[in-house]
């Protein structure tokens, strides 16, 4: 795909560290996107997303006034004027772990590292962008989230067998429509991903996003 295809695409680019901005903002350039709007904490994001359209939303988790959590649930609730099916990227760092499940359960479209390449940015984007359009759930799903605290069991997951059930599936192994038999959790213990939901493209990429951050880069899933 040549660079210049994305001449066109509009790009919001939220976070709150200088440093941050300035490098993801030379990546994309050097990407071929050209028309960028930066936006340094949440609420002036939101007031971005009331003046004019965009094809692709990066933001940070934590900042100021708004957090990108917050960004992101308005965005699936169809409070902005963006289309609720707008792709996000969550722009992360390893001590941000603990709230990934709920950036999941919001169906973003993908998580980054703060370090990532220009590659390894290229790539993503370009499965995004050129890829089908994401299926959501009701707003309402989206509504009840929280995005202040991680994402909470309403089981023990300890209940189970030590085994944890089901079969074990490596993540880039696994298909559209599998049914998670156990949570999939951070190596600190938090949730990422509950049990019961079949798996959607979004979530299986997602999934293979957050290897690093899982203490096995396999799930349990229903026989």
């Amino acid at each position: 795909m040549s660079e210049s295809v994305w001449d066109s695409f509009k790009v919001l680019l939220v976070d709150d560290e200088p440093i941050t901005r300035h490098l993801l903002n030379s990546l994309l350039q050097q990407l071929g996107f050209s028309a960028i709007t930066v936006s340094s904490d949440g609420e002036e994001a939101l007031t971005c997303m009331e003046q004019e359209s965009f094809d692709l939303i990066l933001t940070d988790i934590e900042m100021p006034l708004v957090n990108g959590l917050s960004v992101l649930q308005k965005v699936r609730c169809g409070l902005t004027k963006q289309a609720r099916n707008t792709r996000v990227m969550i722009i992360t760092s390893h001590d941000e772990v603990p709230i990934l499940g709920t950036a999941i359960a919001l169906d973003a479209d993908a998580i980054i590292n703060k370090s990532i390449s220009v590659d390894q940015l290229k790539t993503r984007i370009d499965h995004l962008l050129l890829g089908p359009q994401p299926e959501l759930r009701p707003s309402v799903a989206y509504e009840v989230l929280d995005t202040e605290k991680p994402l909470q069991l309403e089981t023990d997951p300890l209940a189970d067998d030590a085994n944890g059930g089901g079969k074990r599936v490596a993540f880039d192994a696994l298909v559209e429509g599998m049914l998670l038999a156990q949570p999939i959790v951070s190596d600190s213990g938090y949730v990422l991903v509950k049990p019961g939901e079949p798996l959607t493209l979004g979530k299986i990429g997602l999934l293979q996003d957050l290897a690093e951050y899982l203490p096995n880069a396999y799930a349990q899933v229903a026989d």
